[in-house]
């Protein structure tokens, strides 16, 4: 598929991601909607950016899993040859008490909201690099990374101030 000014949200089938998936699309990229399990919303979303004049198709991965974040280039490079932007949105909390949680889940919050963000970035490099346009990579994070805590952000809150720092690396090199 051609497609001129690609733009790859992840987490974008609702809220934040969906907003952004549809701004860029306004704003005249093609996007790529990425999703996590629930097809139809990501099927809405690429609707409307279809409906907005603009190329768009659904792509599934979990990106808590490496496998399948390495699953969905290999897709992707079927379909596209270069990304323009890439914004990393995906994030996910189970907002629990330090205490509550298992070791699982909290690997689970920190490998969506962290370690997701710095794989999809490492993978999405090639396609970045054959822009023709200057490429951007747009990590969302949140200020719960900074100084404000509160309880039960105990998983995300380390994570979200490892994208913060994880962003200032990216742009400094």
């Amino acid at each position: 598929m051609k497609m001129n000014r690609v733009a790859l949200v992840t987490g974008s089938g609702r809220g934040i991601g969906r907003a952004t998936a549809i701004a860029l699309a306004i704003d005249g990229y093609n996007v790529i909607v990425n999703y996590k399990s629930d097809k139809k919303s990501a099927e809405e979303v690429v609707h409307i950016i279809e409906g907005l004049g603009q190329k768009s198709f659904a792509i599934q991965a979990d990106l808590s899993k490496s496998d399948q974040i390495e699953k969905m280039f290999t897709e992707l490079g079927k379909k596209i040859s270069g990304i323009d932007v890439l914004v990393n949105n995906a994030g996910f909390d189970f907002a629990k008490m330090f205490e509550d949680y298992s070791l699982e889940e909290m690997r689970y919050v920190m490998d969506v909201v962290l370690f997701a963000k710095i794989a999809t970035t490492k993978l999405a490099l090639p396609y970045l690099l054959k822009s023709s346009n200057r490429p951007c990579i747009v990590n969302i994070a949140s200020r719960m990374g900074r100084e404000k805590t509160i309880p039960t952000i105990s998983a995300y809150g380390p994570a979200s101030a490892g994208v913060i720092k994880f962003t200032q690396c990216c742009a400094l090199e």
